[in-house]
């Protein structure tokens, strides 16, 4: 079983404004071929662990840059609990890596490249 920490919710509008004196910046996050579920899953999948390889609660947090051309870069594990053995970071990194191009995230309407962490709870 796997269970999500945190499912931040991807749509198409506007999700903050930063207003100062000279500009009003308005930010447009990134979204993902399908939506971000679809993506999540993708990733999940990946890293499936069978239920006779070292049972236990893990965390896995994947940390990659959505680049100005929607492509995906810079791909780590920023905090990882799963036992080396079974190979996750390697597996949610080919996940990330071969998804389809997104839209990227936009800052007044241009195209800019934006952090993403994606948490991972494994349980079984």
């Amino acid at each position: 079983m796997i269970i999500s920490g945190c499912k931040p919710e991807v749509k198409n509008e506007v999700i903050s404004k930063i207003t100062s004196d000279k500009a009003e910046n308005t930010h447009i996050p990134p979204e993902f071929q399908g939506g971000y579920k679809a993506f999540y899953r993708h990733v999940h999948k990946s890293v499936m662990v069978a239920k006779t390889e070292e049972p236990g609660d893990y965390a896995l947090h994947m940390k990659f840059v959505i680049e100005q051309d929607g492509s995906f870069s810079n791909i780590k594990a920023i905090r990882n609990s799963t036992p080396d053995s079974l190979g996750l970071v390697e597996k949610a990194t080919d996940a990330i890596k071969n998804y389809p191009k997104c839209k990227p995230a936009e800052i007044n309407g241009k195209p800019v490249k934006e952090d993403y962490i994606l948490p991972l709870y494994i349980s079984h």
